[in-house]
């Protein structure tokens, strides 16, 4: 996955050169576990001592072949971790022919042997790490903390509320949630919730169907940041898609209103992402789908992207460290083609209360398919006067009637 075209190789005694300035690639590494959990937490790569290009970085364009090059081959590589390399300008030469001080002498970055899967790169700062996963497994993590916590087979410390919000209460009044689960809790009734109680763990006195708040970060299609309070019908923004990222339309809005102001519950994790949205909002968990995020607990793995990446790049499981309840300005539920979005980088569903992702998503086919007969229908279906949502689509706005029964019978 090369960012820049290659130039013809020119031939200079035992080197070839390869001029690719400015190349970006997805590469591997293999290292032990020591290693990788210092990697992990540092988000930075060392040299090693020795190499077919003398002391470098040493990458592998396969995982297979990071795995042979680990210890030149004298060694059992643990751990596989993928890289976003910036070649810059690469030099194309035979072993033991390069190093460090003569490829920069000659005014390059990183070398490609010969005839080898072997990258050799001799500038860390040019180099994003990406994510982790153990040899024998399929797997990938952002951290080896989340990697680890897999391993053990780790249950997810459920969120622990104070105990007089473990009775069932009308779903307008906002709960207190603590930002950390102690490891032992005491004077509690109970240290989990039902999906009934939980689900109105972070709901507003305006009722559940919220989303996200007007803060929220969104991405374009041309790589762009965008507030979600800035979008409009017919944008193009990146969305999570099986190989990663994709793009989708914004067809319609569920809500928007930028003068309400909401209690959202934030998630926080481990790679730095955090998102806010509503506690009956569906966020993608891995292992269980698409879930209330009143129902996620510490310890669940979501999928995340990194800022900068492109369509091309996998997503990074990431492991929810934390949640608090936070008022922000601002309630919008844009729905796109795909059903889902990235919001502030998180996997998210577009679609809220109904807990079936999929039940939603088909229930939305009738409004998906007028935005394709007729987009100028669509934007003026949000323009009629809202019945209970401000800014929504007017199918949408006239089924939210549903939702109390949605919850009675907590679909």
């Amino acid at each position: 996955r090369l960012k820049a075209k290659a130039s013809p190789c020119v031939f200079r005694g035992r080197a070839w050169l390869f001029f690719v300035e400015g190349a970006m690639v997805v590469l591997f590494h293999a290292t032990n576990w020591s290693a990788a959990v210092s990697i992990s937490q540092s988000r930075h790569m060392r040299p090693g001592q020795s190499g077919y290009a003398g002391a470098a970085i040493y990458f592998s364009a396969k995982e297979e072949g990071a795995c042979r090059k680990y210890r030149n081959g004298r060694g059992d590589a643990e751990i596989v971790i993928m890289c976003d390399v910036n070649l810059g300008s690469c030099l194309s030469a035979d072993r033991f022919t390069m190093d460090r001080e003569s490829c920069w002498r000659q005014g390059y970055d990183s070398v490609k042997i010969i005839g080898f899967d072997v990258f050799a790169h001799y500038n860390s700062k040019m180099i994003k790490v990406l994510q982790f996963r153990r040899v024998h497994d399929d797997q990938w993590f952002y951290s080896m903390d989340a990697l680890q916590h897999s391993m053990d087979a780790f249950q997810p410390a459920p969120l622990v509320y104070p105990s007089g919000l473990h009775q069932r209460r009308p779903h307008n009044l906002p709960a207190r949630v603590a930002p950390q689960a102690p490891a032992q809790p005491t004077n509690h009734r109970s240290s989990t919730w039902t999906t009934q109680q939980s689900q109105h763990a972070f709901t507003n006195q305006g009722g559940g169907e919220l989303c996200f708040p007007g803060d929220t970060v969104v991405v374009l299609a041309d790589g762009t940041d965008v507030l979600i309070s800035e979008l409009s019908i017919g944008d193009n923004i990146v969305v999570p898609s099986a190989c990663g990222s994709k793009t989708s339309e914004v067809y319609a809005f569920g809500h928007r209103d930028p003068d309400a102001s909401a209690v959202f519950c934030v998630l926080d994790t481990d790679s730095g992402h955090s998102v806010a949205l509503s506690a009956e909002h569906l966020i993608h968990i891995e292992g269980k789908g698409m879930i209330p995020a009143g129902d996620v607990a510490v310890g669940n793995i979501v999928l995340v992207v990194m800022p900068g990446a492109k369509t091309t790049t996998p997503a990074v499981r990431a492991r929810v460290t934390g949640a608090r309840e936070e008022k922000r300005a601002g309630i919008f539920a844009p729905m796109t083609l795909e059903g889902s979005l990235f919001a502030n980088g998180v996997a998210v569903s577009c679609y809220a209360v109904l807990h079936h992702h999929a039940l939603f998503h088909l229930a939305m086919a009738p409004v998906r398919a007028l935005y394709r007969i007729s987009k100028t229908t669509a934007t003026l279906a949000h323009a009629l006067p809202s019945f209970r949502l401000k800014g929504a689509h007017i199918y949408i706005d006239f089924a939210s009637v549903l939702s109390p029964l949605v919850r009675l019978l907590s679909l």
